[in-house]
């Protein structure tokens, strides 16, 4: 679909008109912000798999790694589960740094300043992006050049501070698309054949990251996701805090709002 990607903004903060930095929220962030703000989200990064009281299952280290991210592991030997009532299964992802804008066909409704204030009141301005490969390439290149290890949760700083400064290699992906909206983040797993059919543990972690809420639906959201990894690590976790970024490269890939 042909789309249009507009931020939201205060005016202190379009960076087309003057406005001195960037933000990126994080996971953790929108998990927690206050309830009056119509773009928290508790379940912002969340994978859950609820059990059927006295579902039962044959759980290979196989199965486990694949749908429980190793969870429950039997050494080897296969595990006949039965779930207790009650009994799920949730995970979040690694707290990472996110960019939301909205999308809108570029042939349909035009963005207003009444679609900005939707999302608060103190939303008064609004710019486009024009170049979304650019701008997220930008963007990652302007987070690395700001973000230090003091930026990294503790458990992610502890690891990477007990590495040899040999293997001090910090890593920044983008990975960007359209926000999927559901009714329920919640999966129910109702027989052994419902737990094979779920994403593989890695998937079903990304496509956390890009599902929400059918609630949320109206915000129709483009959401720009920036992990640090670490080859051998993996995946890092950030602290709960945004970050922000000097605004100097983005005239280029972001105008005013245009109708």
């Amino acid at each position: 679909m042909d789309m249009r990607l507009i931020k939201f903004c205060n005016s202190a903060h379009n960076v087309v008109t003057g406005g001195p930095t960037i933000q990126l929220g994080t996971l953790e962030y929108y998990r927690t912000l206050d309830p009056s703000f119509s773009i928290r989200d508790p379940g912002e990064g969340t994978h859950q798999l609820s059990f059927r009281e006295g579902m039962s299952a044959t759980l290979t280290d196989e199965l486990s790694e694949r749908a429980l991210g190793g969870a429950v592991r039997g050494g080897g030997a296969p595990l006949e589960m039965i779930a207790k009532k009650g009994a799920f299964f949730r995970t979040q992802l690694h707290n990472c740094y996110v960019f939301c804008v909205t999308w809108f066909s570029a042939t349909g409704p035009l963005p207003s300043l009444g679609d900005a204030r939707a999302f608060g009141p103190s939303y008064d301005s609004m710019y486009e992006i024009m170049e979304r490969d650019r701008f997220k390439r930008v963007l990652a290149d302007a987070l690395t050049e700001v973000i230090t290890i003091a930026h990294l949760a503790p458990a992610s700083r502890a690891a990477v501070s007990s590495l040899p400064v040999k293997e001090l290699n910090i890593n920044v992906f983008v990975i960007d698309r359209e926000v999927e909206y559901v009714k329920s983040r919640d999966k129910l797993i109702e027989t052994e054949d419902d737990l094979k059919k779920v994403e593989p543990y890695p998937k079903a972690l990304e496509h956390a990251l890009f599902t929400k809420e059918i609630r949320d639906s109206d915000q129709r959201e483009y959401r720009f996701a920036f992990i640090l990894s670490h080859p051998r690590l993996k995946m890092l976790s950030v602290n709960p805090d945004p970050i922000r970024i000097p605004v100097s490269r983005f005239a280029s890939v972001c105008q005013p709002y245009r109708p």
